[in-house]
């Protein structure tokens, strides 16, 4: 039998084509189009970092606008790789990119072998509006939620007759805002993986020790939902009470538009504007096979839920990467 051809033995970069997929080849057909009815509705117009990432996502990957060849030494070939858009909001090739590489620097060099629970914060439809477009009252609704299951984890510790030491009970968190839903309906919510324990020191000089803390129960979530509703009802009368600029008077007009009307799950154009979506909020995939808690641990109340049964053990690191890349994903996927 002869040989495989050479090119057949070699391994490695194959060059990605975005015609191949269904979301390039409409927006090829119907970008134009589309910009132009909305510049067609007398309002301001949809803003310029819009349709650069549009038609961006046009050009990434294509050999036509640009590319670099690269040559191995060892083998002898030759490839061409298309230079990205690398564009934040739109593009699932370079946002898949962004999510892969933070996955892995946040399990590499970020998070220790501890055991790590996700706790999943919603909010009301009356804030999502203002939180979309409000990037320090955005700020602002996550230093809240952060805190509260921080002091969430201190109140566990003092149930386990922990002692809190010198420098009280301590933790850690990444936190990481998702601003659409399943079907790219704007939506900011709040992923965060906490160590599910706490840090202690006894003295000044001593050793840090490492204390897990047995899963929270409900009454536990509950407790935390309370604290955060609490926290942000202050937070939002002094705001109103100081006269604070809310970002959503300086908004586009066109883009708070549309927002308010994926907001509400309805039509924001056309002749049906203002009709329900159909199937708009219908469940998506699985997060991802880490443990989760039965029954879940999820609490609500006045428009917020807060779910935090996702743990993940010590040392399943490969399970937590997984973790990581699911809320690090960006908002559009090509297989969905």
């Amino acid at each position: 039998m002869s040989p495989p051809p050479r090119e057949a033995r070699i391994r490695g970069y194959r060059r990605r084509d975005p015609t191949e997929t269904l979301l390039y080849r409409l927006l090829k057909e119907h970008t134009e189009t589309f910009l132009a009815e909305f510049d067609a509705l007398g309002r301001t117009g949809l803003p310029r970092f819009v349709r650069r990432e549009l038609l961006g996502f046009l050009e990434c990957g294509i050999l036509a606008h640009g590319f670099a060849r690269v040559h191995c030494f060892t083998c002898g070939r030759d490839s061409l790789v298309a230079f990205s858009c690398k564009g934040r909001g739109f593009c699932p090739s370079c946002g898949g990119r962004r999510m892969t590489a933070a996955a892995a620097h946040l399990v590499d060099r970020v998070l220790p072998e501890a055991p790590i629970r996700q706790w999943v914060l919603s909010l009301p439809f009356a804030l999502r509006l203002r939180c979309a477009y409000g990037h320090e009252l955005l700020t602002e609704v996550r230093r809240i939620f952060v805190r509260a299951v921080f002091s969430c984890s201190a109140r566990r510790a003092r149930a386990q007759g922990l002692a809190a030491g010198v420098l009280g009970f301590r933790s850690g968190a990444v936190n990481v805002v998702q601003r659409t839903g399943g079907s790219l309906n704007v939506n900011p919510h709040f992923h965060a993986l906490f160590i599910d324990g706490v840090y202690t020191r006894d003295s000044a000089l001593g050793p840090v020790q490492f204390h897990e803390l047995p899963p929270p129960e409900l009454s536990d979530v509950e407790w935390t939902l309370a604290r955060v509703h609490s926290r942000l009802r202050r937070l939002f009368e002094r705001r109103n009470e100081e006269g604070e600029d809310d970002e959503m008077e300086r908004a586009n007009e066109l883009i708070a538009h549309l927002a308010a009307a994926s907001i509400r799950g309805q039509r924001a154009t056309g002749e049906e504007s203002g009709n329900p979506l159909p199937g708009l909020f219908a469940p998506g995939p699985e997060p991802c096979s880490a443990s989760r808690s039965n029954p879940p641990l999820v609490a609500s109340g006045a428009g917020f839920s807060l779910h935090a049964g996702v743990h993940v053990p010590a040392k399943r690191r490969g399970r937590l990467e997984k973790l990581c890349r699911y809320i690090a994903r960006p908002p559009l996927a090509t297989e969905r």
